[in-house]
């Protein structure tokens, strides 16, 4: 039985802290578990979500503007930009996770667990055992619970 483990994708400082990058190199760890080109793709993704959320426009001086003046109880109304791009990341890596990396055995969490020093990567291969197991039980007409 193999063992579960953690692998770190490192943020990428060599163009500053901001906008927030990470590493697309692929790590020594997943060789042969993904493949480059779809890892690479996945941060690239998640770079791109925080280049929306930390570009700096018209739009995010304005709400800083509203939000000063509103003794920044604007936020209990309405989530930041910043927010609002959080919560699509998230969304976009439970969609990741489901149909792409549940199956290899992974399962990628969002940055701000980790104070956003890192992109943790559970690889667990026991769980695409399960995953596969689940998946031939559901393609071949089986059902949880009675029958009509």
């Amino acid at each position: 039985m193999a063992t579960a483990y953690k692998v770190f994708v490192k943020r990428d400082f060599s163009h500053g802290e901001y906008p927030t990058k990470y590493i697309t190199k692929l790590p020594q760890k997943l060789e042969g578990k993904v493949n480059p080109d779809t890892f690479a793709d996945t941060v690239q993704s998640i770079n791109e979500y925080f280049a929306r959320a930390e570009d700096i426009n018209a739009g995010m001086i304005a709400e800083g503007c509203c939000a000063f003046m509103s003794l920044f109880t604007l936020y209990w109304c309405v989530p930041s930009r910043y927010e609002r791009r959080m919560n699509e990341l998230e969304t976009f890596l439970q969609g990741e996770n489901e149909n792409k990396y549940r199956a290899l055995g992974m399962h990628w969490s969002h940055p701000k667990r980790s104070a956003f020093r890192h992109i943790v990567v559970s690889v667990d291969p026991n769980m695409s055992k399960h995953s596969s197991r689940r998946n031939r039980a559901n393609s071949s007409g089986s059902r949880d619970g009675p029958t009509a």
